[in-house]
């Protein structure tokens, strides 16, 4: 018999140097006696079929292999030619490659980091044998890729930047640009999405400094490929994601604003540099969403009406839809500021636009938010109207459970609860819109409101305390300032002024953060907003007053007027930063505990059938009782101060920033006036 080049020994040699030595996975010793696998003439591996499984079994001592050994059968036909031979050598190489990979995953599944090392670093030796930069690179980037679905996200940028090293280096420019996707996609997974954006950009500037256009297209390419098939992702009603992963905790409500804000940012740095509009205009459209929804409303109002702006230049089908989307954007943000004239001119806009598909898109949401406006008004039967309205053109729309909520809301104000009730249940049972993850906390706050209303107070504070943690799980500031205004109410019907306090002070102090927010606004639109949440600074200053807590009350009131005094004396240096309302030690714990009892509430409403149960609603108890304690302190704390310290009575001190306003107008005098109902 003719002898074959050497490439078949080659084969044989390798494969039984990698699999010779024995597998020992935690201290389970392995073995299939004799066990082989034969590779037969003309056929493909048996490597596959080595009984590779689960952690779960290797666990059991399913998987069996010790001395295993692969036979290349000899008997190739006559006549192959070395190129033959050299490519069925390729082939056998990447399979054993890859069984090797799947190997040390298994490892690392199971934490023997050492032993999937080693199995990595034998298959990387194959390529390196031959030698084959390219497929050692390849290699590279495979093994990255089994890091990074482990999320060990140290090791797989190691890997992946090793690979993009020798890409460099034998000018491989198409295998660079991809592995700079994968190092993109590592950072994007771990959720460093600014790096992400750093990466490319910089990757980009130098091959746009040398005038490289071909490298910069292959990089584009790259860049386009993986936003559309991982990375993009659009916020708002209806939000969706192209990753798999993002999908899953959009409908789980597990993303919060921020991160929200930070993928939409990557989105629209990669839509620009792609120069593709639509993704341009939806990405400030996510962008603005989340701006919104923290409260920055400056930032929502410019980054929507750049979306407006594209929206208008570029063309095909969806222009009109994209159009009639942003007005009511834009909208919204103008409702949420008080501005309600501008808010309903938006919203006809937006109706105005004669589109069939913009109208079947937005109509009931722009009828929902005009009712909104009407409502805000006081112009309930009007706004009950629009709300119906919008229920009737809903069709397949995402406004179902914002529409149910503002029904009920009407009948709220019309006094019939069971009504109300009804509706809010209603909207709180709907599935939950991805996007909108908020929006339960909302409808929570309003059957608080009813329970209030009929004076079941536990119910209420239970409700409120659910709606709570969803915000504070978001970092949904207006949604957490209103709820905990809404507590400091539902404490003070309840006659304990001293916590009702406890949480007006946490509400105002969020509010102020918001109102430094709004400083590039107008100084109408300021006011505007101002006014929307004047009532809890009200309501928080005569709970102090009627403590006799008068320095306390007089601070609260300087917040409320410190613009109008700015604008008086139009000097707005003066002032400086407005401080935050202080806190005593007691009121700070209070805060710290209900802050955990919030936390635990959560715990114990996801673990319905958990083992630990128990233990929860026990830790629940004492933290409770806990909560008591501190609170009956506090007003203990009150009494004393009340009864023995002048200062705590003492109104003739002005507060700071009051008074550097005052000094900076010689001739200035400075009145309180206060305004309730009731009183003066």
């Amino acid at each position: 018999m003719r002898s074959h080049p050497k490439y078949p020994s080659f084969i044989t040699a390798t494969l039984l140097l990698c699999l010779t030595s024995p597998l020992q996975l935690s201290g389970t010793p392995l073995g299939i006696s004799g066990a082989r696998a034969v590779i037969p003439q003309n056929s493909e591996t048996e490597l596959e079929k080595l009984p590779l499984k689960s952690s779960q079994q290797l666990n059991a001592g399913e998987f069996q292999i010790a001395d295993a050994r692969i036979i290349l059968h000899r008997d190739l036909p006559e006549g192959l030619s070395e190129e033959a031979l050299k490519k069925r050598l390729e082939q056998l190489q990447q399979e054993l490659q890859d069984t090797l990979i799947k190997i040390g995953r298994v490892y690392l599944e199971l934490n023997q980091t050492s032993e999937a090392q080693n199995y990595f670093q034998q298959a990387i030796a194959i390529s390196k044998e031959i030698p084959n930069r390219q497929g050692e690179a390849k290699l590279l980037n495979q093994i990255g890729g089994v890091y990074a679905d482990l999320q060990q996200y140290h090791q797989a940028l190691e890997l992946h930047q090793q690979a993009q090293a020798i890409y460099e280096q034998i000018g491989d420019r198409s295998g660079e640009a991809e592995t700079v996707g994968y190092i993109g996609d590592t950072y994007f997974t771990a959720g460093q999405y600014s790096q992400v954006q750093e990466l490319f950009q910089q990757k980009l500037e130098s091959l746009r400094k040398i005038g490289d256009a071909d490298g910069e297209q292959i990089v584009l390419e790259v860049l386009r490929r993986f936003l559309y098939q991982e990375w993009q992702f659009r916020a708002g009603y209806s939000a969706k994601a192209a990753s798999q992963k993002l999908n899953e905790r959009l409908t789980q409500d597990d993303i919060s604003w921020e991160e929200i804000l930070e993928i939409s940012k990557l989105n629209l740095f990669i839509g620009r540099e792609i120069v593709d509009p639509d993704q341009e205009a939806l990405s400030l459209h996510s962008i603005g969403w989340a701006y919104r929804n923290l409260a920055q409303y400056s930032l929502a109002l410019d980054t929507y009406q750049q979306a407006l702006a594209i929206a208008r230049e570029i063309g095909g089908d969806f222009k009109n839809s994209l159009e009639a989307f942003f007005l009511v954007d834009i909208g919204i943000v103008y409702s949420d500021l008080a501005q309600y004239n501008l808010a309903l001119d938006y919203f006809q806009q937006s109706l105005a636009i004669p589109d069939n598909l913009a109208r079947l898109i937005t109509e009931h949401f722009a009828l929902n938010h005009i009712g909104l406006v009407y409502q805000k008004l006081g112009e309930n039967e009007k706004a009950l109207y629009f709300f119906q309205e919008a229920l009737s053109k809903l069709g397949q729309g995402f406004e179902h459970r914002n529409i149910l909520n503002n029904i009920g809301s009407v009948y709220l104000e019309r006094g019939d609860y069971a009504k109300a009730l009804e509706f809010y249940e209603q909207a709180l049972n709907l599935r939950t819109i991805p996007g909108e993850p908020g929006v339960p906390g909302f409808t929570l706050n309003n059957i608080a409101l009813v329970y209030t209303k009929i004076g079941d107070y536990t119910k209420a504070l239970a409700a409120y305390r659910k709606a709570l943690a969803l915000f504070r799980e978001l970092n949904d500031r207006p949604g957490e300032r209103t709820t905990l205004s809404n507590m400091g109410t539902l404490l003070e019907k309840q006659n304990q002024p001293e916590l009702a306090i406890v949480f007006y002070k946490e509400a105002v102090n969020i509010s102020e953060t918001i109102r430094q927010d709004l400083k590039t606004l107008t100084i109408e639109e300021q006011k505007a907003y101002t006014e929307t949440i004047a009532d809890t600074y009200r309501n928080l200053a005569d709970l102090l007053l009627s403590q006799g807590r008068i320095l306390e009350a007089q601070q609260v009131l300087e917040l409320l007027k410190l613009q109008e005094l700015r604008n008086f004396t139009r000097d707005t240096r003066a002032g400086g930063e407005t401080p935050a309302i202080a806190t005593n030690p007691t009121e700070a714990e209070i805060q710290k505990i209900h802050g955990t009892l919030i936390a635990l509430g959560q715990k114990i409403a996801e673990c319905q059938q958990c083992a630990e149960r128990s233990q929860l609603l026990d830790q629940r108890e004492a933290i409770a009782q806990q909560f008591e304690e501190t609170v009956r302190s506090l007003e203990a704390e009150i009494r004393s101060r009340r009864a023995n310290d002048r200062t705590f009575l003492d109104p003739t001190t002005l507060g700071g920033n009051a008074e550097e306003i005052v000094s900076a107008q010689p001739g200035t005098v400075l009145i309180y006036p206060f305004v309730l109902e009731d009183k003066l």
